[in-house]
């Protein structure tokens, strides 16, 4: 089934966790939980063969973020596993707080006022 807007607010909560994988992105899904919160996720290998470490991160919150937006994450973090990285580790939006704070005091024209 491809995975719309509607079809993920219309999933509804079962007597345990379920997966709702998407048709037109290979290992890219909803996982619906207990709690009815739903998360797109995508399932893929890191590396080449059977061997090769399964991950299932998180992309985003169902209602946060719009079906298209994840797939597109989706897209993207396939095409880095199939190169060998893994996507959630290369991925730089990601930022602690405290770099934050550290890359915004070093800019040159900081101005407390």
């Amino acid at each position: 089934m491809k995975l719309t807007n509607k079809k993920v607010e219309q999933l509804i909560t079962n007597t345990k966790s379920y997966i709702v994988w998407d048709s037109d992105v290979r290992g890219f899904g909803v996982r619906v939980n207990l709690n009815a919160k739903k998360t797109f996720i995508l399932k893929y290998r890191v590396g080449f063969g059977r061997s090769a470490k399964v991950r299932k991160p998180v992309i985003g919150t169902a209602g946060i973020m719009k079906v298209e937006e994840a797939r597109r994450i989706a897209r993207k973090w396939l095409l880095e596993a199939s190169e060998g990285k893994d996507p959630k580790e290369v991925d730089e939006t990601n930022i602690l707080l405290k770099d934050f704070f550290d890359l915004y005091l070093k800019q040159d024209e900081f101005d407390p006022y």
